[in-house]
């Protein structure tokens, strides 16, 4: 086992303490993100009637261009700092930024507002995706690496087809519960954001 700075990577039943936290947080935001998008791109159409295939083709433009922008300046600077709290917090604030549109779509009332919360959406992406990475990475059992990230892809890929599913059948019964499940999105996105920080508890010991 090479050294890593997280020092403890296995507890006694053997389970990579990180690469589990970084998973199920991963499940509860981009897990959860993925299957909502699609909803609220058929929920604004109650907003914007008409113009609003307009609208998301822009807000996703405003998205994406602020998490290219930042992405970049944020990498650079958890480099530039020797130890892991700053990932750590970076993915913290990141997902707490990514949870507040999906409290505010459904008070919405322009585009111009729509476009303000895709770009805190990006925002908070850019924050979570390098540092995501570079900590799964660096947490990752040497020789086992691609056994570690197809558990990963296959956690994932479950969990969005079974959020796929709810989020399908409930948001089909009623305007109401429609609304509360994107709500319910944010929430999910802030207990992603709690399980990356429970990565400051985990033990360290000397490499």
């Amino acid at each position: 086992m090479h050294a890593k700075r997280f020092g403890l990577m296995k507890g006694e039943n053997g389970v990579n303490k990180v690469t589990a936290l970084l998973t199920l947080s991963d499940v509860f935001v981009w897990g959860t993100t993925l299957v909502a998008n699609p909803l609220i791109a058929i929920y604004l159409t109650t907003k914007f009637g008409g113009n609003t295939l307009e609208y998301i083709g822009i807000g996703t433009a405003v998205y994406y261009a602020v998490r290219s922008i930042v992405q970049l300046p944020i990498g650079a600077l958890t480099d530039k700092i020797k130890h892991d709290k700053d990932e750590i917090g970076f993915l913290v604030a990141g997902c707490i930024m990514m949870a507040l549109p999906y409290f505010l779509f459904t008070q919405i009332t322009t585009a111009e507002q729509y476009f303000f919360l895709m770009g805190l959406g990006g925002f908070g992406a850019s924050m979570n995706l390098n540092n995501w990475r570079k900590l799964f990475a660096k947490n990752l059992e040497k020789n086992h690496e691609g056994r570690e990230y197809g558990i990963y892809e296959t956690i994932m890929s479950v969990s969005t087809a079974i959020f796929g599913l709810l989020g399908g059948h409930f948001s089909n019964m009623s305007p109401e519960i429609f609304e509360m499940v994107i709500s319910s999105v944010g929430i999910f996105v802030l207990l992603g954001g709690l399980m990356t920080g429970l990565l400051l508890k985990v033990k360290r010991k000397s490499a």
